[in-house]
């Protein structure tokens, strides 16, 4: 338990800490002192407040995967998404921990000197706050390295690295809404992609992040982003798409990032057939509307996101995830993953580990809808895929050690089968000449695609990298 308490301190204190106190002002140095606080009650303070984040994490997420049948209405859907929130989001807690705490245990009955003493008290707190500093220690260690670890990920996987880290790049991934920063960046909204059948429904939309001054047609190469949220929250805006599609556009992509309805009221496989709907869409109208190039188009995502973006990798031009589109092109040159699920049944049985078979549960109830055994649940899994595509593109992957929502052994076990596969059927093209690369980020928890920090401006670089060696081999 202490061994796993001290990973979850490490995940959240990387991916919130240390970035802001980068950017925390002088003046909280003093804030002891301006609160008349005690020594002990400040240690206790930071440090306890720590700890009690990273215990909510933990209790949150068996909730986030109980098994609910969609029919709880309302109320139970928010109950979902905030927590869902609290065990990704509200890790935000962190940053302000210290002026929180100070302010919380400022009072004279929250002083642990009241009860043994001021000096034990100071010896227990600093004990405890050194967990914290240790950790701390260690990720200030990896977060100055994780840009020259990912490199030399790419570097050692053959992909060199022909993107420099600037300071715009850095903006792209730390300031809210950068094109409102920079002229040259473009983002149209609200881009119906099937404007035949569902001009109005908003589920059914994209966003187009495009250079200003670009007149169609510019022939750009394309990437499509697919948000994350357990097929069932979230949306395409600017939480998870606008940092990496903003960023791409500087390296010379237009970019899309794509709705789709959601679960529960739209059972697998309605999400994949509308990311499908979205690339076909993009390839005969949007790319001539927008200025890409229909012949160099790559999907990714976030989570789910990145689960649907493998899907489009390993189902290209399936006619059974294109009802009423069979002939349609929705192919793609190349995929990148971060932090995807791949084994939708878990029939490796990795998350029954974390959750007791919970995942399964939720699976059955919410995304396919139906418990019945003789169902085929292995074709909605690209782990069981692989084996009889026909084709796969070069995919880049990028997941968490600590990822404890979809574990990295289900990513190394995707990676597995996809070279299994290679070395079956010998690949042509740009996936012969780019080799799979599946980068493990050190200490990050699921959602380290969302919280800015140097790590990802790191990963944002990694995706353009990948993307450009992909296209200099077509």
């Amino acid at each position: 338990m202490l061994h796993d308490t001290l990973a979850q301190l490490d995940s959240l204190v990387f991916d919130t800490v240390v970035p802001v106190l980068l950017r925390l002002p002088k003046a909280i140095v003093g804030i002891p002192a301006v609160l008349q606080t005690t020594p002990s009650q400040y240690l206790f303070a930071m440090g306890g407040l720590v700890l009690l984040v990273v215990g909510g994490n933990m209790s949150t997420m068996p909730v986030v995967l109980h098994p609910v049948d969609g029919s709880d209405g309302l109320l139970g859907r928010a109950k979902r998404f905030v927590t869902l929130y609290l065990t990704e989001a509200l890790h935000v807690v962190v940053l302000v921990h210290v002026l929180f705490g100070s302010l919380l245990l400022s009072a004279s009955w929250a002083d642990p000197a009241a009860f043994f003493g001021e000096s034990k008290a100071i010896w227990f707190a600093l004990i405890l706050w050194s967990i914290s500093l240790f950790t701390l220690t260690k990720l200030v260690a990896t977060l100055a390295t994780s840009p020259t670890s990912i490199h030399n990920r790419l570097k050692n996987a053959g992909v060199p690295n022909t993107i420099a880290l600037s300071v715009r790049s850095v903006l792209f991934a730390l300031v809210p809404m950068p094109w409102l920063f920079f002229a040259d960046i473009d983002v149209v909204r609200d881009v119906p992609y099937n404007p035949k059948d569902a001009p109005t429904d908003w589920r059914q939309m994209l966003d187009v992040y495009r250079p200003k001054k670009a007149k169609p047609p510019t022939s750009k190469p394309i990437f499509v982003f697919i948000h994350g949220g357990s097929l069932m929250s979230f949306d395409k805006g600017y939480l998870q798409a606008g940092p990496v599609c903003s960023h791409l556009v500087t390296q010379g992509f237009v970019c899309f990032s794509v709705n789709y309805r959601l679960a529960p009221g739209f059972a697998l496989p309605q999400q994949v057939i509308d990311v499908k709907r979205a690339i076909a869409w993009i390839k005969s109208e949007g790319a001539r509307k927008y200025g890409g190039d229909a012949s160099r188009v790559a999907v990714g995502g976030i989570s789910a996101g990145a689960y649907l973006a493998v899907m489009m990798a390993t189902t290209a031009n399936d006619a059974a995830f294109q009802p009423g589109f069979e002939q349609a092109d929705t192919s793609v040159i190349a995929c990148v993953d971060m932090a995807g699920i791949h084994d939708l049944p878990d029939s490796q049985r990795m998350f029954k580990v974390l959750d007791g078979g919970a995942f399964r549960h939720f699976a059955e109830k919410i995304l396919y809808q139906t418990s019945d055994p003789a169902y085929d649940y292995n074709k909605f899994s690209p782990y069981h895929r692989v084996a009889s595509a026909s084709s796969i593109p070069p995919i880049l992957g990028i997941h968490g050690s600590l990822d404890s929502l979809i574990p990295i052994d289900d990513a190394v076990s995707f990676f597995t089968a996809l070279k299994a596969h290679r070395s079956r059927k010998p690949s042509t093209g740009a996936a012969a000449a780019v080799p799979d690369v599946l980068i493990e980020l050190k200490y990050a928890h699921h959602a380290h695609v969302v919280i800015p920090s140097v790590r990802t401006v790191a990963v944002h670089e990694a995706i353009a990298t990948y993307l450009t060696f992909v296209l200099s081999k077509l």
